[in-house]
C-alpha cells in the first residue's frame, strides 16, 4: 500500500527484505515478506495469503491480485487470520484471485465503510468482519459457498446484496438490516437465512429461487409485503412465521407445498391466494393470522395439516379440492363455506363444532358427505340434482334441520337415505326460494313427489302430488302464500293432491298450508277446555279466534309439536294466569317470552289488532321460517338473532305503517349478514322498494338484512334516515332520493363510520338525485360515499319505468305508486279511463279524480 509504504523508512524496508531473503533461503517452501506495506506468507511456490502485520494498517486498502518478490510472481489467494484485525480501515478491495477470507480477518475495523469482494471468494470465516460498525452495505458475489454465521456479527449492515446460489443463515438476527436484494444467481434461501431480522422491510426474490427454507424470514416483524416468484416450488416450515407486519403476500402457481408454521402469527395478513399448484399445506401454516377472514383452497390441495388455520378469524371459506378433511373442525368464527366444483368428498366431522356456521353451499360434483360433516343447524344449499351419499350421523339428533335443493330434484332428496330425515327441503330457483317441502317423519314414509312439487314453477290449476306409504294422512305439505286456497285431498291409493290457485306462480312464499284445527273462543281462558290436556302434544296446526288471555297463551306454549299458529282473528286481553314465570298478558300486546320454547313452530300469524311486540317474544322459536306483522303494530322490540336466524320471510300488510313503527330491532352485526330476509307486502315480494310519500323518517334497521331489495326510491318528504336502515342490503343497484336537501343520515354511536348503506352499495350502486343537487349530495356526510351520483333529468321526471318515454305505462306506474297498490291494480287498459283507445290528458284528469 503506497500510503503506508511512504511511512516506512528505506532502512526498515531494506532490513525486512534482507530478513525475508534469509528466511526464504532457510525455508524454501514457506516464508513471509512485505510488499508495499502488506505482509504475505507463501502457501505454495506460486500462491500467498495476506497475514497479520504488527504495523496497523489505516485508510484505504487495495489488495493486489499478485505480487512480485524474489524474482517470483505470487497469486494472492487468501486473506489470513487476523490479517487486518483492529486496523482503522475506511475501505478494502479484495481481488478476484482471493478464494477465502479467514477468521477475524477484518475484525474490529471500526471505520470500515466499504468492502468489495472479488468473484473468486468461496468462503468467509468466523468473525471475519465482526465489529466493523461502519460497514452499512455489502455485496456477496456468486462464488461464495460458505459464510460462518458470525462473520458479520455486530456489524450495522443496512442493506445486503447476495449473488451466490445458496443463501445461508449468515445474517440471521441482524436487527440493523433493512433491505435484502437477492441476485439472479440465487437458487435457494436456506434455513433461517434472515430469521429475526426485525428491521427488514424490503426483500427482492428473483425468478431463479426455487426454495425458501425453514424459518428463512421468521420473526421479520417489519416486513410488510413479499412477492414470491413463480420459480419457487416450496415454502419451508416457519418461513414467514411471526412476520406480523405482512399485509399481503403473493404465492405463485409454481409452489407445490407450504410448510408447517409457514405464515404462523402473520397477524397483519388479511388475504391469501393459494394457487392451483399447491398440494400440501402443513400443520399450523396460517395459525394465528388474526387478520385473515377468508380463504380459498384450490383443487390441487390433497392434505392440510392440523391447526393450519387455527386462531384465524375466518368467516368465509371456499374449497375446490377433491377431498375435504376435518381441517376446520371447531372453527367458531366460520359462518359460510362454499364447496365448489371439483370437491367430490367431504370427510367425517369436516366442519363439526363450527358453532357459528350457518351457510354451506355444496357444489354439484360432491358425491359423498361423511357423518356429522356440518353442524345439524347449518343451512345446506345443494347445487346437485342427484343427492350425494350421506352417512348416518353419530347421534340421532344430528340430521340436518333444513336443506335447499334445485328445481326438479326435491323428490330425490325427499326419498334418499338419510336426506329424508331432514326437517324441511326448500326448493330453489337460483337464490330464490320457490317453496319449502316439510318432510313428515312420525309414522309417515314419503315415497315419491310428482308434478310441481319436484321443483318446477307452479302454474294455475296444476296438480301437485305426493305419494305416502300405507295411505297414511299427510298433515302438511307444500308451502304457499297467505290467503290463497289450495284444494287438498287424500285419495285411496295414498296420493296427496294439491291444486294450485291463480296467484301462486308469482307469490310463492315460505309459509305452510292447512289443515288447521280451528277453535273459536266465546270466553278468554277456555282454550285448554276446548283442546283437552291429553291432546296438547298432538296438535300441529292451530287457528284461534276470539279473546285470549294469559291462560290461553300458556296453553299454546305447552303445545311442543305446534308447527303452524294463526292468531290473526284473536284479540289479546288482560287477565288469566301468568303465561311465563311472572309475565301476564296486556291488551293488544305480544309480551316477553310469548312463544318461548316453541322450537318446532314454523309460521306465526299475529293478531290483526296488536299495537306492541315486546322483546324476546319469540325467544326459543329456533325453527321459525315466516312471520306476519299486522299494520296495527306501533312499537316493536324485535330480536333478529338466534333463535330467529332461521327466519326467511317477513309478511307486512302496509308499507307506510311499517316505516312508522317505533322499532328497536336488535341484530348484532355477526348475524345480520346471514339474515337474507325476503320482505313481502301483501304476498308480493318487495324487490323495488318505494318508500311512501309522507314518510319523514326511515327507522333504525328498518330494512336491514332484506338482501333481495334491488332498488330504493326515497320521497322528498324523508328528511332523516336512521343508522343500519339498509345495512346488508347488498344487492341494491339504484338509490333515488327526491329531496333537494339530502336527508340527514345518522351515524351509529358505536362506530366511526356511517352504516346506513353497506359499502358494496356505495361502490356499485348509482345514486339518483334531483337536477342541480349533485354537488350538495356529494358534499353531504354519508351521501358523499356514493361513487356514482347522477342528476335526474327534468324532462324524464314522469318517466316512471326509465324507458326514456313518458307514456301510459308511466302513468300506470305513478298511479300505483301514489295509491300504494301493486302494479296489477291499474294496467294500461284501465289507464284509458274514457275508453277511447288513447291515453291522454282527459284520462289523466279522470285518474286523478279516481285517486282522490
Amino acid at each position: 500500500m503506497r500510503q503506508l509504504s511512504k511511512r516506512l523508512s528505506v532502512w526498515a524496508v531494506l532490513m525486512i527484505t534482507i530478513c525475508s531473503t534469509v528466511f526464504a533461503d532457510e525455508f524454501d517452501d514457506e516464508y513471509e515478506f512485505i510488499v508495499d506495506g502488506i505482509k504475505y506468507q507463501t502457501l505454495s511456490t506460486s500462491t500467498v495469503e495476506v497475514i497479520f502485520n504488527d504495523f496497523k494498517y489505516t485508510g484505504d486498502v487495495v489488495i493486489p491480485e499478485s505480487v512480485d518478490y524474489g524474482g517470483k510472481t505470487f497469486s494472492v489467494t487468501s486473506i489470513g487470520e487476523y490479517a487486518f484485525n483492529g486496523c482503522s480501515l475506511t475501505s478494502v478491495t479484495i481481488p478476484n484471485s482471493v478464494t477465502s477470507i479467514d477468521y477475524e480477518a477484518f475484525f474490529g475495523c471500526g471505520y470500515l465503510t466499504s468492502v468489495t469482494i472479488g468473484n473468486s471468494v468461496t468462503s468467509i470465516g468466523g468473525y471475519a468482519f465482526s465489529y466493523c460498525r461502519g460497514l452499512t452495505s455489502i455485496t456477496i458475489p456468486n462464488s461464495v459457498t460458505s459464510i460462518v454465521s458470525s462473520a458479520f456479527e455486530n456489524c450495522l449492515l443496512d442493506s445486503v446484496t447476495l449473488l451466490c446460489p445458496n443463501v445461508g443463515s449468515w445474517f440471521s438476527g441482524m436487527n440493523s438490516l433493512r433491505k435484502v436484494v437477492l441476485g439472479d444467481g440465487v437458487t435457494s434461501i436456506d434455513k433461517k437465512a434472515f430469521s429475526n431480522c426485525s428491521s427488514l422491510t424490503s426483500v427482492t426474490i428473483p425468478n431463479s429461487v426455487t426454495k425458501i427454507g425453514d424459518g428463512a424470514f421468521y420473526g421479520c416483524s417489519s416486513l410488510t409485503s413479499v412477492t414470491i416468484p413463480n420459480s419457487v416450488t416450496s415454502i419451508g416450515s416457519s418461513a414467514f412465521g411471526g412476520c406480523n407486519g405482512i399485509t399481503s403476500i403473493t404465492i405463485p402457481n409454481s409452489v407445490t407445498s407450504i410448510g408447517g408454521y409457514a405464515f404462523y402469527g402473520c397477524s397483519g395478513l388479511t388475504s391469501i391466494d393459494i394457487p392451483n399448484s399447491v398440494t400440501e399445506i402443513g400443520a399450523y401454516a396460517f395459525q394465528y393470522c388474526s387478520g385473515l377472514t377468508s380463504v380459498t383452497i384450490p383443487n390441487s390441495v390433497t392434505s392440510i395439516g392440523g391447526y393450519a388455520f387455527s386462531g384465524c378469524p375466518l368467516e368465509s371459506m371456499t374449497l375446490l379440492c377433491p377431498y375435504v378433511g376435518s381441517w376446520f373442525s371447531g372453527m367458531n368464527s366460520l359462518r359460510k363455506v362454499v364447496l365448489g366444483d371439483g370437491v367430490t368428498s367431504i370427510g367425517q366431522e369436516a366442519f363439526s363444532n363450527c358453532s357459528n356456521l350457518t351457510s354451506v353451499i355444496i357444489g354439484n360434483s360432491v358425491t359423498s358427505i361423511g357423518s356429522d360433516a356440518f353442524p345439524y343447524y347449518a343451512n345446506l344449499k345443494l347445487l346437485g340434482e342427484i343427492p350425494p351419499k350421506l352417512s348416518k350421523p353419530g347421534y340421532p339428533y344430528r340430521y340436518y334441520r333444513k336443506i335447499e335443493v334445485p328445481k326438479g330434484s326435491s323428490w330425490r332428496y325427499a326419498t334418499a337415505e338419510n336426506w329424508c330425515e331432514t326437517d324441511t327441503i326448500f326448493v330453489m330457483d337460483g337464490n330464490r326460494v320457490l317453496y319449502p317441502i316439510p318432510i313428515a317423519h312420525e309414522d309417515i314414509s314419503v315415497i315419491k313427489v310428482n308434478g310441481n312439487a319436484d321443483g318446477t314453477e307452479a302454474e294455475e290449476n296444476a296438480e301437485v302430488e305426493i305419494t305416502v306409504a300405507n295411505n297414511e294422512y299427510l298433515p302438511y305439505s307444500l308451502i304457499f302464500c297467505n290467503n290463497h286456497e289450495v284444494t287438498n285431498s287424500l285419495v285411496k291409493d295414498g296420493k296427496y293432491v294439491l291444486r294450485v290457485s291463480s296467484n301462486h306462480k308469482e307469490n310463492l312464499v315460505s309459509s305452510y298450508c292447512y289443515p288447521y284445527t280451528d277453535i273459536a273462543l266465546a270466553n278468554s281462558g277456555t282454550l285448554i277446555d276446548q283442546i283437552g290436556i291429553d291432546n296438547l302434544d298432538t296438535l300441529e296446526c292451530l287457528k284461534v279466534s276470539g279473546d285470549i288471555n294469559g291462560t290461553d297463551i300458556l296453553t299454546i306454549r305447552k303445545m311442543k309439536n305446534l308447527k303452524l299458529l294463526d292468531l290473526s282473528d284473536a284479540h289479546i286481553v288482560n287477565g288469566g294466569m301468568s303465561y311465563f314465570e311472572n309475565y301476564t298478558t296486556s291488551k293488544n300486546t305480544i309480551g316477553e317470552h310469548f312463544y318461548d320454547g316453541l322450537n318446532k313452530l314454523l309460521r306465526i300469524k299475529l293478531p290483526n289488532d296488536i299495537h306492541e311486540i315486546k322483546k324476546e317474544a319469540f325467544y326459543g322459536c329456533s325453527g321459525l321460517l315466516t312471520l306476519t306483522i299486522p299494520k296495527s303494530v306501533k312499537t316493536m322490540y324485535f330480536n333478529w338473532y338466534y333463535p330467529l336466524s332461521s327466519l326467511i320471510s317477513l309478511q307486512i300488510e302496509d308499507l307506510y305503517s311499517w316505516c312508522n313503527i317505533n322499532s328497536t330491532k336488535y341484530r348484532p352485526s355477526n348475524y345480520i349478514q346471514e339474515c337474507n330476509i325476503h320482505l313481502y307486502l301483501n304476498d308480493k315480494e318487495i324487490v323495488d322498494l318505494k318508500i311512501p310519500d309522507g314518510i319523514t323518517s326511515i327507522g333504525y334497521l328498518a330494512f336491514c338484512g332484506c338482501n333481495w331489495i334491488k332498488s330504493v326510491t326515497i320521497p322528498s318528504s324523508v328528511t332523516r334516515i336512521e343508522s343500519y336502515a339498509f345495512w346488508y342490503c347488498n344487492n341494491i343497484t339504484t338509490v333515488t332520493s327526491l329531496n333537494p336537501l339530502p336527508p340527514e343520515i345518522i351515524k351509529p354511536s358505536s362506530s366511526s363510520n356511517y352504516k346506513t348503506f353497506d359499502s358494496t352499495v356505495f361502490e356499485n350502486a348509482t345514486l339518483y338525485v334531483p337536477k342541480g343537487c349533485k354537488t350538495i349530495y356529494w358534499l353531504h356526510p354519508c351521501w358523499e360515499n356514493f361513487k356514482n351520483i347522477v342528476e335526474i333529468d327534468d324532462d324524464l321526471v314522469g318517466d316512471a319505468n326509465s324507458d326514456g318515454i313518458v307514456n301510459a305505462a308511466d302513468i300506470v306506474e305513478m298511479v300505483n305508486y301514489i295509491i300504494g297498490k301493486p302494479s296489477s291494480t291499474f294496467n294500461k287498459n284501465s289507464a284509458d279511463m274514457n275508453g277511447d283507445g288513447v291515453v291522454n290528458a282527459v284520462d289523466v284528469t279522470l285518474l286523478i279524480k279516481a285517486i282522490k
